[in-house]
Protein backbone atom coordinates (compact mmCIF):
# COMPACT_ATOMS: atom_id res chain seq x y z
CA UNK A 1 0.00 0.00 0.00
CA UNK A 2 2.78 2.45 0.94
CA UNK A 3 4.62 1.66 -2.30
CA UNK A 4 1.45 2.44 -4.29
CA UNK A 5 1.01 5.76 -2.43
CA UNK A 6 4.59 6.77 -3.22
CA UNK A 7 4.13 5.86 -6.89
CA UNK A 8 0.94 7.92 -7.02
CA UNK A 9 2.56 10.97 -5.38
CA UNK A 10 5.55 10.73 -7.70
CA UNK A 11 3.23 10.64 -10.69
CA UNK A 12 1.02 13.50 -9.53
CA UNK A 13 3.76 15.87 -8.33
CA UNK A 14 6.99 17.17 -9.80
CA UNK A 15 10.02 15.56 -8.15
CA UNK A 16 11.34 18.98 -7.15
CA UNK A 17 8.07 19.93 -5.46
CA UNK A 18 7.91 16.57 -3.69
CA UNK A 19 11.50 16.81 -2.46
CA UNK A 20 10.93 20.39 -1.35
CA UNK A 21 7.89 19.31 0.69
CA UNK A 22 9.86 16.42 2.22
CA UNK A 23 12.70 18.78 3.10
CA UNK A 24 10.30 21.23 4.72
CA UNK A 25 8.84 18.50 6.94
CA UNK A 26 12.14 16.81 7.80
CA UNK A 27 13.77 20.12 8.72
CA UNK A 28 11.00 20.93 11.18
CA UNK A 29 10.00 24.08 9.29
CA UNK A 30 6.35 23.16 9.89
CA UNK A 31 4.80 21.32 12.82
CA UNK A 32 2.58 18.25 12.80
CA UNK A 33 -0.51 20.38 12.16
CA UNK A 34 1.04 21.93 9.08
CA UNK A 35 1.68 25.31 10.70
CA UNK A 36 4.97 27.18 10.33
CA UNK A 37 7.19 26.79 13.39
CA UNK A 38 8.15 30.04 15.07
CA UNK A 39 11.79 29.05 15.60
CA UNK A 40 14.40 27.11 13.66
CA UNK A 41 16.20 24.00 14.89
CA UNK A 42 19.46 24.61 13.03
CA UNK A 43 20.76 21.12 13.67
CA UNK A 44 17.60 19.54 12.28
CA UNK A 45 17.65 21.85 9.26
CA UNK A 46 21.28 20.95 8.52
CA UNK A 47 20.59 17.21 8.84
CA UNK A 48 17.69 17.45 6.40
CA UNK A 49 19.75 19.48 3.89
CA UNK A 50 22.71 17.10 4.22
CA UNK A 51 20.48 14.07 3.54
CA UNK A 52 19.09 15.73 0.40
CA UNK A 53 22.50 16.78 -0.90
CA UNK A 54 23.86 13.25 -0.44
CA UNK A 55 21.34 11.98 -3.00
CA UNK A 56 22.23 14.70 -5.50
CA UNK A 57 19.61 17.36 -4.76
CA UNK A 58 20.91 20.94 -4.74
CA UNK A 59 19.77 23.29 -1.99
CA UNK A 60 20.46 26.85 -3.12
CA UNK A 61 20.70 29.97 -0.92
CA UNK A 62 17.54 32.07 -0.52
CA UNK A 63 16.41 34.25 -3.41
CA UNK A 64 14.84 37.57 -2.45
CA UNK A 65 12.27 37.35 -5.27
CA UNK A 66 11.49 33.62 -5.19
CA UNK A 67 12.01 32.09 -1.74
CA UNK A 68 8.98 31.53 0.45
CA UNK A 69 8.78 31.09 4.20
CA UNK A 70 10.09 27.53 3.94
CA UNK A 71 11.98 25.56 1.30
CA UNK A 72 10.73 26.49 -2.16
CA UNK A 73 11.13 24.60 -5.47
CA UNK A 74 12.73 26.68 -8.22
CA UNK A 75 11.58 24.91 -11.37
CA UNK A 76 13.53 27.23 -13.67
CA UNK A 77 16.81 26.60 -11.88
CA UNK A 78 16.12 22.97 -11.01
CA UNK A 79 17.04 23.54 -7.34
CA UNK A 80 15.34 23.92 -3.97
CA UNK A 81 15.64 27.41 -2.51
CA UNK A 82 16.35 27.91 1.17
CA UNK A 83 13.39 29.48 3.00
CA UNK A 84 13.57 33.05 4.30
CA UNK A 85 12.13 32.02 7.67
CA UNK A 86 15.10 29.73 8.32
CA UNK A 87 17.61 32.59 8.13
CA UNK A 88 19.33 34.01 11.19
CA UNK A 89 17.68 37.18 12.55
CA UNK A 90 14.98 37.22 9.85
CA UNK A 91 11.61 36.91 11.59
CA UNK A 92 8.06 36.28 10.40
CA UNK A 93 7.12 39.94 10.10
CA UNK A 94 10.04 40.73 7.80
CA UNK A 95 9.45 37.61 5.68
CA UNK A 96 5.79 38.60 5.23
CA UNK A 97 6.77 42.12 4.21
CA UNK A 98 9.40 40.83 1.75
CA UNK A 99 6.99 38.39 0.10
CA UNK A 100 4.09 40.84 -0.13
CA UNK A 101 6.23 43.66 -1.61
CA UNK A 102 7.71 41.67 -4.53
CA UNK A 103 9.17 41.91 -7.07
CA UNK A 104 12.42 43.83 -6.52
CA UNK A 105 14.53 45.09 -9.38
CA UNK A 106 17.76 45.65 -7.44
CA UNK A 107 19.18 45.68 -3.94
CA UNK A 108 18.69 49.45 -3.87
CA UNK A 109 15.02 49.01 -4.77
CA UNK A 110 14.63 46.42 -2.01
CA UNK A 111 16.32 48.52 0.66
CA UNK A 112 14.46 51.69 -0.27
CA UNK A 113 11.10 49.96 0.19
CA UNK A 114 11.74 47.49 3.04
CA UNK A 115 14.45 49.16 5.14
CA UNK A 116 15.32 46.16 7.35
CA UNK A 117 17.43 46.63 10.48
CA UNK A 118 21.21 46.37 10.15
CA UNK A 119 21.45 42.83 11.56
CA UNK A 120 18.64 41.51 9.35
CA UNK A 121 19.94 43.25 6.26
CA UNK A 122 23.47 41.94 6.76
CA UNK A 123 22.12 38.41 7.15
CA UNK A 124 20.25 38.72 3.83
CA UNK A 125 23.37 40.04 2.07
CA UNK A 126 25.63 37.34 3.52
CA UNK A 127 23.22 34.62 2.39
CA UNK A 128 23.55 35.87 -1.22
CA UNK A 129 19.79 36.51 -1.44
CA UNK A 130 20.31 39.36 -3.96
CA UNK A 131 22.49 37.44 -6.45
CA UNK A 132 19.86 37.42 -9.20
CA UNK A 133 19.08 41.15 -9.12
CA UNK A 134 22.55 42.58 -8.39
CA UNK A 135 25.71 42.67 -10.49
CA UNK A 136 27.85 43.29 -7.41
CA UNK A 137 28.95 40.26 -5.42
CA UNK A 138 27.91 39.99 -1.78
CA UNK A 139 31.23 41.26 -0.39
CA UNK A 140 31.05 44.45 -2.46
CA UNK A 141 27.37 44.84 -1.62
CA UNK A 142 28.05 44.52 2.11
CA UNK A 143 30.93 47.01 2.00
CA UNK A 144 28.70 49.52 0.16
CA UNK A 145 25.98 49.08 2.76
CA UNK A 146 28.38 49.54 5.68
CA UNK A 147 29.96 52.58 4.04
CA UNK A 148 26.49 54.11 3.74
CA UNK A 149 25.69 53.44 7.40
CA UNK A 150 29.06 54.40 8.90
CA UNK A 151 29.19 57.65 10.86
CA UNK A 152 31.73 59.44 8.68
CA UNK A 153 33.03 62.93 9.39
CA UNK A 154 32.29 66.04 7.35
CA UNK A 155 34.90 68.18 9.11
CA UNK A 156 37.99 67.68 11.26
CA UNK A 157 39.41 69.49 14.26
CA UNK A 158 41.60 68.82 17.29
CA UNK A 159 38.68 66.84 18.70
CA UNK A 160 39.57 64.18 16.13
CA UNK A 161 43.24 64.09 17.10
CA UNK A 162 43.03 60.66 18.73
CA UNK A 163 41.96 59.04 15.47
CA UNK A 164 44.36 61.09 13.36
CA UNK A 165 47.29 60.33 15.66
CA UNK A 166 46.54 56.60 15.93
CA UNK A 167 46.36 56.41 12.12
CA UNK A 168 49.84 58.00 11.98
CA UNK A 169 48.65 60.79 9.67
CA UNK A 170 51.37 63.10 11.02
CA UNK A 171 54.32 60.70 10.87
CA UNK A 172 56.06 62.26 7.86
CA UNK A 173 54.83 65.83 8.13
CA UNK A 174 56.14 69.13 9.44
CA UNK A 175 53.80 68.86 12.45
CA UNK A 176 55.04 65.46 13.59
CA UNK A 177 56.59 66.88 16.78
CA UNK A 178 53.46 68.93 17.48
CA UNK A 179 51.37 65.76 17.26
CA UNK A 180 53.73 64.07 19.72
CA UNK A 181 53.23 66.99 22.10
CA UNK A 182 49.46 66.46 21.82
CA UNK A 183 49.96 62.78 22.69
CA UNK A 184 52.24 63.54 25.66
CA UNK A 185 49.74 66.09 26.96
CA UNK A 186 46.99 63.48 26.79
CA UNK A 187 49.09 61.11 28.92
CA UNK A 188 50.11 63.81 31.39
CA UNK A 189 46.49 64.87 31.89
CA UNK A 190 45.57 61.32 32.82
CA UNK A 191 47.89 61.50 35.84
CA UNK A 192 47.57 63.58 38.98
CA UNK A 193 49.68 66.71 39.21
CA UNK A 194 52.27 67.13 41.96
CA UNK A 195 52.30 70.35 43.97
CA UNK A 196 55.67 71.62 45.25
CA UNK A 197 55.46 74.93 47.01
CA UNK A 198 53.21 77.23 44.99
CA UNK A 199 53.84 75.43 41.68
CA UNK A 200 52.25 72.39 40.07
CA UNK A 201 54.14 69.82 38.02
CA UNK A 202 53.39 66.97 35.66
CA UNK A 203 55.32 63.77 36.54
CA UNK A 204 57.11 62.52 33.40
CA UNK A 205 57.52 59.02 32.08
CA UNK A 206 61.02 58.02 31.03
CA UNK A 207 60.13 57.94 27.35
CA UNK A 208 59.15 61.64 27.45
CA UNK A 209 62.33 63.07 28.90
CA UNK A 210 64.63 62.81 25.89
CA UNK A 211 62.00 64.19 23.51
CA UNK A 212 61.23 67.20 25.71
CA UNK A 213 64.89 67.96 26.39
CA UNK A 214 65.68 67.81 22.67
CA UNK A 215 62.62 69.47 21.12
CA UNK A 216 61.58 71.79 23.95
CA UNK A 217 64.58 72.63 26.16
CA UNK A 218 62.69 75.73 27.33
CA UNK A 219 60.48 73.47 29.42
CA UNK A 220 63.42 72.80 31.78
CA UNK A 221 62.77 69.27 33.00
CA UNK A 222 63.69 68.99 36.70
CA UNK A 223 64.28 66.12 39.10
CA UNK A 224 62.47 66.45 42.41
CA UNK A 225 61.02 64.00 44.93
CA UNK A 226 62.55 61.09 43.03
CA UNK A 227 60.69 62.03 39.86
CA UNK A 228 61.36 63.87 36.63
CA UNK A 229 58.93 66.77 36.44
CA UNK A 230 57.86 69.60 34.16
CA UNK A 231 56.02 72.66 35.38
CA UNK A 232 52.35 72.37 34.31
CA UNK A 233 51.76 76.00 33.33
CA UNK A 234 54.95 76.15 31.24
CA UNK A 235 54.05 72.91 29.44
CA UNK A 236 50.53 74.17 28.67
CA UNK A 237 51.89 77.44 27.31
CA UNK A 238 54.29 75.57 25.02
CA UNK A 239 51.58 73.15 23.91
CA UNK A 240 49.30 76.01 22.79
CA UNK A 241 51.80 76.87 20.06
CA UNK A 242 51.85 73.26 18.90
CA UNK A 243 48.06 73.12 18.97
CA UNK A 244 47.91 76.17 16.68
CA UNK A 245 50.27 74.44 14.24
CA UNK A 246 48.07 71.32 14.25
CA UNK A 247 44.90 73.33 13.63
CA UNK A 248 46.51 75.10 10.68
CA UNK A 249 47.79 71.83 9.20
CA UNK A 250 44.38 70.13 9.54
CA UNK A 251 42.62 73.08 7.91
CA UNK A 252 45.05 73.23 4.98
CA UNK A 253 44.88 69.47 4.37
CA UNK A 254 41.32 68.77 5.48
CA UNK A 255 40.04 67.31 2.20
CA UNK A 256 42.79 64.67 1.98
CA UNK A 257 42.70 63.96 5.72
CA UNK A 258 38.91 63.54 5.66
CA UNK A 259 39.13 61.01 2.85
CA UNK A 260 41.68 58.87 4.69
CA UNK A 261 40.06 59.35 8.10
CA UNK A 262 36.64 58.24 6.85
CA UNK A 263 38.21 55.31 5.05
CA UNK A 264 39.51 54.09 8.41
CA UNK A 265 36.10 54.61 10.04
CA UNK A 266 34.43 52.47 7.35
CA UNK A 267 37.10 49.76 7.53
CA UNK A 268 36.82 49.60 11.31
CA UNK A 269 33.04 49.34 11.11
CA UNK A 270 33.31 46.71 8.36
CA UNK A 271 35.72 44.60 10.42
CA UNK A 272 32.84 43.71 12.76
CA UNK A 273 30.78 42.20 9.93
CA UNK A 274 32.99 41.19 7.00
CA UNK A 275 35.55 38.86 8.58
CA UNK A 276 35.76 35.25 7.48
CA UNK A 277 35.23 33.31 4.30
CA UNK A 278 32.06 33.12 2.26
CA UNK A 279 31.50 29.77 3.97
CA UNK A 280 31.48 31.47 7.36
CA UNK A 281 29.01 34.04 6.04
CA UNK A 282 26.71 31.26 4.87
CA UNK A 283 26.99 29.44 8.18
CA UNK A 284 26.22 32.68 10.05
CA UNK A 285 23.18 33.49 7.92
CA UNK A 286 21.64 30.17 6.79
CA UNK A 287 23.45 27.61 9.00
CA UNK A 288 24.81 25.47 6.18
CA UNK A 289 27.49 25.69 3.53
CA UNK A 290 25.70 26.44 0.28
CA UNK A 291 28.69 27.27 -1.95
CA UNK A 292 31.83 27.38 0.20
CA UNK A 293 32.74 24.88 2.93
CA UNK A 294 35.19 26.24 5.51
CA UNK A 295 36.41 22.71 6.25
CA UNK A 296 37.77 22.46 2.69
CA UNK A 297 40.40 25.10 3.55
CA UNK A 298 42.11 22.74 6.00
CA UNK A 299 45.23 21.00 4.69
CA UNK A 300 44.58 17.53 6.07
CA UNK A 301 48.11 16.42 5.20
CA UNK A 302 49.19 18.28 8.34
CA UNK A 303 46.62 16.28 10.32
CA UNK A 304 46.79 12.65 9.11
CA UNK A 305 45.12 11.50 12.35
CA UNK A 306 41.86 13.28 11.43
CA UNK A 307 39.31 10.84 10.01
CA UNK A 308 36.14 11.06 7.98
CA UNK A 309 33.20 9.97 10.11
CA UNK A 310 31.79 7.76 7.35
CA UNK A 311 35.03 5.74 7.28
CA UNK A 312 34.95 4.90 10.99
CA UNK A 313 33.95 1.43 12.18
CA UNK A 314 31.13 1.00 14.67
CA UNK A 315 32.28 -2.38 15.97
CA UNK A 316 34.47 -2.49 19.12
CA UNK A 317 38.08 -3.60 18.56
CA UNK A 318 37.89 -5.90 21.59
CA UNK A 319 36.06 -6.64 24.85
CA UNK A 320 37.05 -6.75 28.50
CA UNK A 321 35.75 -8.84 31.38
CA UNK A 322 33.94 -11.74 29.75
CA UNK A 323 32.91 -9.67 26.73
CA UNK A 324 30.87 -7.28 28.88
CA UNK A 325 32.85 -4.07 28.27
CA UNK A 326 33.57 -3.07 24.66
CA UNK A 327 36.73 -1.16 23.74
CA UNK A 328 36.52 1.13 20.72
CA UNK A 329 39.26 2.54 18.53
CA UNK A 330 39.56 6.26 19.31
CA UNK A 331 39.51 8.60 16.34
CA UNK A 332 39.48 12.34 15.69
CA UNK A 333 36.95 14.23 13.59
CA UNK A 334 36.55 17.89 12.64
CA UNK A 335 33.30 19.76 12.09
CA UNK A 336 31.34 22.99 12.38
CA UNK A 337 28.93 23.30 15.32
CA UNK A 338 25.26 23.63 14.40
CA UNK A 339 23.41 23.24 17.69
CA UNK A 340 23.82 21.95 21.23
CA UNK A 341 21.70 20.52 24.03
CA UNK A 342 22.73 21.20 27.60
CA UNK A 343 20.29 18.62 28.97
CA UNK A 344 21.47 15.83 26.67
CA UNK A 345 25.16 16.87 26.84
CA UNK A 346 25.47 16.81 23.06
CA UNK A 347 26.28 18.94 20.06
CA UNK A 348 25.60 18.47 16.38
CA UNK A 349 28.44 19.21 14.00
CA UNK A 350 28.62 19.37 10.22
CA UNK A 351 31.56 17.22 9.07
CA UNK A 352 32.91 16.26 5.67
CA UNK A 353 30.60 13.22 5.91
CA UNK A 354 27.45 15.11 6.84
CA UNK A 355 25.89 15.95 10.21
CA UNK A 356 27.09 14.01 13.25
CA UNK A 357 25.67 14.03 16.78
CA UNK A 358 28.46 14.09 19.38
CA UNK A 359 27.63 13.00 22.93
CA UNK A 360 29.74 13.67 26.02
CA UNK A 361 29.89 12.88 29.69
CA UNK A 362 28.03 15.58 31.60
CA UNK A 363 31.17 17.00 33.25
CA UNK A 364 33.09 17.12 29.96
CA UNK A 365 30.25 18.88 28.14
CA UNK A 366 29.80 21.38 30.96
CA UNK A 367 33.49 22.35 30.86
CA UNK A 368 33.62 23.11 27.13
CA UNK A 369 30.12 24.61 27.03
CA UNK A 370 30.55 27.06 29.91
CA UNK A 371 30.68 30.79 29.36
CA UNK A 372 33.54 32.66 31.03
CA UNK A 373 33.06 36.25 32.21
CA UNK A 374 35.52 38.81 33.50
CA UNK A 375 34.52 42.27 34.73
CA UNK A 376 30.96 41.60 33.51
CA UNK A 377 32.21 40.94 29.97
CA UNK A 378 32.20 37.58 28.19
CA UNK A 379 35.79 36.57 27.44
CA UNK A 380 35.09 32.99 26.34
CA UNK A 381 31.84 31.59 24.93
CA UNK A 382 30.85 27.96 24.54
CA UNK A 383 33.16 25.90 22.32
CA UNK A 384 29.92 24.53 20.84
CA UNK A 385 28.42 27.88 19.79
CA UNK A 386 26.85 27.72 16.33
CA UNK A 387 29.44 28.32 13.62
CA UNK A 388 32.46 27.35 15.75
CA UNK A 389 34.79 24.76 14.24
CA UNK A 390 35.99 22.02 16.57
CA UNK A 391 38.28 18.99 16.62
CA UNK A 392 36.87 16.17 18.77
CA UNK A 393 38.33 12.85 19.89
CA UNK A 394 36.14 9.81 20.54
CA UNK A 395 34.60 6.84 18.77
CA UNK A 396 31.72 6.14 16.43
CA UNK A 397 28.87 4.50 18.35
CA UNK A 398 26.14 4.41 15.68
CA UNK A 399 25.38 5.44 12.11
CA UNK A 400 25.10 9.12 13.08
CA UNK A 401 26.57 9.31 16.61
CA UNK A 402 30.09 9.95 17.90
CA UNK A 403 30.99 9.56 21.57
CA UNK A 404 33.46 12.13 22.84
CA UNK A 405 36.24 10.42 24.79
CA UNK A 406 39.78 11.65 25.40
CA UNK A 407 43.10 9.84 25.22
CA UNK A 408 43.62 9.53 28.98
CA UNK A 409 47.19 8.29 28.57
CA UNK A 410 48.34 10.91 26.10
CA UNK A 411 48.42 14.67 25.77
CA UNK A 412 45.56 14.63 23.25
CA UNK A 413 42.62 16.69 24.57
CA UNK A 414 38.98 15.81 24.13
CA UNK A 415 37.94 19.01 22.29
CA UNK A 416 39.93 21.69 20.48
CA UNK A 417 38.38 24.96 19.39
CA UNK A 418 39.69 25.90 15.94
CA UNK A 419 40.20 29.65 16.12
CA UNK A 420 41.74 30.14 12.69
CA UNK A 421 42.56 28.31 9.47
CA UNK A 422 45.73 29.89 8.06
CA UNK A 423 46.33 30.53 4.38
CA UNK A 424 48.40 27.33 4.10
CA UNK A 425 45.68 25.23 5.72
CA UNK A 426 47.14 24.93 9.23
CA UNK A 427 44.97 25.21 12.32
CA UNK A 428 45.35 27.61 15.21
CA UNK A 429 43.43 26.07 18.09
CA UNK A 430 43.20 25.69 21.85
CA UNK A 431 41.75 23.12 24.23
CA UNK A 432 41.71 25.13 27.46
CA UNK A 433 38.98 27.56 28.44
CA UNK A 434 40.07 31.07 29.38
CA UNK A 435 40.00 31.85 33.07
Amino acid sequence: MIALQILNLTYEYNDLAWNSACLTVESGAIDQDGDKNTSSNYGKVAVAISNMEQVGITIAPPDINKSGYVFTPDFDGGVILFGLKGMSYVGDDLVTEIVESRPYTSYGDFYKRIKPSKRKNISLIKSNAFRNIEEKDRRELLMDYIAGKAKVKTALSLRNMAGLFNAKFFSNTKVKNSSIMWYLRKILHSNEEIKIGSKKYFPLQEMMIEFLNTEHPELKVVYKKDKYLVESSVFESTYKKDADKLRKFIKENEKELLKEYNKIIIEEEASHYTEGTIGKWEMDSISYYATDNELDYINYEYYPFVDKFKDLKIKPVKFYWKDKYPVFHLSTIIGTCLSRSKNKHMTQILTRSGVVTVKFKGSDFAYYDRQVKKNNSIIDSSFFSRGNKVMITGYRSSETTFRGKDYSRTKQSLVYLIEKITDDGKLEMRSEKYS
